[in-house]
């Protein structure tokens, strides 16, 4: 069930591919929330400038023009009230820790199954923070 406080959602990836399957995982999730696509942190941000800061925004970290918790930081002073989930290939606990600690309200690895990842994205929209199960203990 789409979350009712979700309308507009970001996701940015710098590889096609995977930027379309997390499009289809938020359309899945959010139902008739806008979701918008973009392959650079300055797009996306030249977007939320324009159309406001979106609800959610699903993040990955390796970006062409910004990345690591760089990428994250940035965003969040753009827009501090979108709740931003961190998408990544790194299961590297300094870095979730770091995403966790600058302000992302979740950290999804690549790896993740899509339930779980539809279950974490429900969890952040409803206000709550995800860990991966393998850092829940050590975070």
């Amino acid at each position: 069930m789409a979350s009712p406080r979700i309308a507009r959602v970001l996701a940015l990836d710098d590889h096609p591919l995977q930027l379309e399957i997390v499009c289809a995982v938020l359309s899945k999730v959010f139902g008739t929330a806008e979701v918008r696509a973009f392959g650079s942190l300055d797009e996306a941000l030249r977007d939320c400038a324009e159309a406001g800061a979106p609800d959610l925004m699903v993040l990955d970290l390796g970006l062409p023009d910004c990345s690591g918790i760089e990428a994250l930081t940035r965003f969040r002073e753009a827009c501090p009230q979108t709740a931003v989930v961190v998408y990544s290939a790194s299961e590297d606990g300094v870095i979730v820790r770091a995403a966790l600690n600058a302000g992302a309200m979740g950290y999804i690895p690549k790896r993740t199954a899509k339930e779980l990842m539809q279950a974490a994205l429900r969890l952040v929209a409803d206000g709550g923070v995800y860990v991966p199960p393998a850092w829940q203990m050590g975070v």
